[in-house]
């Protein structure tokens, strides 16, 4: 057995460990055995259960347990402070450096700044919106506008984050904000396509890393975990719903929404080349003697009297 002391060092760094793993976007089958490896190289006897709103751990004996319960809320996902946390685990779990320096070091990776600033981020808003803008078979415009949209999106983010309560009405706001401008643009510039220009800014906002991890936690059978994660991705889908309904009745009132659609390549008129050359080619087919022979003889032979068939036949 351990020294008392050194039980709750290590206690305390695997419930350290276990908030951050969570924060960063570690599914539930693989938080919960990666704390019970990390408990059995310690030496400590644990039960843990996890779902995406708490974390409930047992140390001890079963005659003398000593249960702690986590309030968590899902973070940002961070895969490169993820990686550095996975990495102190296995120094800890590996007796290379004790709990209470393994405690000292995830609180300085949670304050750490992030590796790729706010400005970078709001950027990509933008790129990603226009590149999708693009996908959806948008023009030059659409691309200008989704790509405007994306970075106020990206601004928007990170004005949200700043509160917990704004958080949570980041994606309705967002929807709503991206619809409205989508369609008072459209007023005034034609060639704006509202609706793809929406949906090109609102796949940032899709819960698709929720959905992801949801169906895995249910393919492994944690079943209060994937439930509760695939129903709040659910939640946010509604809310992206909810708030571009919102956004487009707000642009029919303000503005003339001018519902423009982009022309597929294969509906597209014929360039003038094209046309002229086949004009050329009937006018020389229709031009030379054999082309004027083969037409005479496949036009229909004239209704009327004999000495008009014989005129016919005579000229043909």
């Amino acid at each position: 057995m351990y020294p008392h002391r050194v039980d709750d060092d290590a206690i305390r760094f695997v419930l350290q460990l276990g908030r951050v793993l969570h924060r960063y976007g570690t599914p539930a089958h693989r938080l919960e055995e990666g704390l019970r490896v990390v408990c059995d190289r310690l030496g400590i006897a644990a039960e843990v259960f996890t779902t995406p709103t708490a974390i409930i751990m047992s140390f001890g004996d079963p005659i003398e347990l000593r249960t702690r319960m986590l309030r968590v809320e899902s973070g940002e996902l961070d895969m490169g402070k993820l990686a550095r946390v996975d990495a102190l685990a296995d120094e800890v779990a590996a007796r290379t450096i004790s709990a209470a320096e393994g405690v000292a070091k995830l609180d300085a990776i949670v304050a750490s700044p992030r590796e790729f600033g706010r400005a970078l981020s709001t950027l990509m808003h933008g790129v990603t919106a226009g590149a999708l803008a693009v996908f959806f078979g948008g023009g030059l415009p659409d691309v200008v506008i989704a790509a405007a949209i994306g970075c106020s999106l990206g601004l928007l983010a990170q004005y949200a984050q700043r509160s917990s309560d704004q958080a949570r009405v980041f994606e309705l706001v967002g929807a709503a904000f991206a619809a409205l401008a989508a369609g008072v643009v459209s007023s005034w510039w034609h060639a704006v396509s509202p609706s793809v220009v929406t949906v090109a800014a609102l796949i940032i906002l899709l819960p698709g890393m929720s959905l992801t991890v949801a169906m895995t936690e249910l393919a492994t059978r944690n079943l209060i975990a994937g439930t509760a994660r695939l129903m709040s991705a659910v939640i946010v889908l509604l809310e992206l719903v909810v708030g571009v309904a919102l956004g487009e009745r707000l642009a029919t009132a303000i503005a003339t929404v001018h519902q423009a659609t982009p022309v597929p390549p294969s509906a597209q008129p014929r360039s003038a080349s094209r046309s002229w050359c086949r004009r050329r080619c009937v006018r020389s087919a229709g031009s030379s003697p054999r082309a004027s022979s083969a037409m005479s003889a496949a036009a229909p032979a004239p209704r009327g009297s004999a000495a008009a068939r014989r005129r016919w036949a005579s000229s043909a």
